[in-house]
């Protein structure tokens, strides 16, 4: 199969000491420990590309994952907007991501950016839709991440 450039994940180059900082939809801290993933998207609305990445984890994924979206200081309507988005079945796992660095990264056509965490530390981010040859190095990174840094 061709594919266009636009729909190729990248792999995003993490920026040097940055940590991830996620809050619940009370503006909670979430605490991170041992290896996670989390699927981020600049705004509620970007659901197609944060639907595919979801999927993924749900079939295959062996680290606890949570999926968000990017905004400094959330507003309630943007938590809602969220929240509507999925089934309550996931809401526990929703967050926002308030590290506004990695905002930059999510633009144009790949607007979804996927980390695996250990810690707060990112260990690997891909940049964009999920292709066959982005998810299985995601995914060999959460093994690789969980045999590391198993959950406490």
């Amino acid at each position: 199969m061709l594919w266009r450039s636009t729909y190729h994940t990248q792999r995003g180059e993490i920026p040097a000491g940055v940590g991830i900082n996620l809050v619940d939809s009370n503006g909670a801290p979430v605490p991170l420990s041992g290896a996670s993933a989390v699927v981020l998207s600049p705004t509620p609305e970007d659901f197609r590309e944060r639907e595919l990445w979801l999927r993924l984890f749900r079939a295959e994924l062996m680290v606890p994952f949570r999926i968000g979206f990017f905004a400094t200081n959330p507003t309630k309507a943007q938590w809602s907007k969220f929240l509507e988005a999925h089934p309550p079945s996931v809401h526990q796992d929703c967050v926002c991501c308030t590290t506004g660095s990695l905002l930059d990264l999510a633009s144009g056509e790949r607007r979804t950016i996927a980390l695996v965490l250990c810690g707060a530390e990112p260990q690997l981010m891909m940049i964009g839709p999920p292709n066959e040859e982005a998810w299985d190095e995601f995914l060999q990174a959460a093994i690789a991440a969980q045999t590391a840094h198993p959950q406490p």
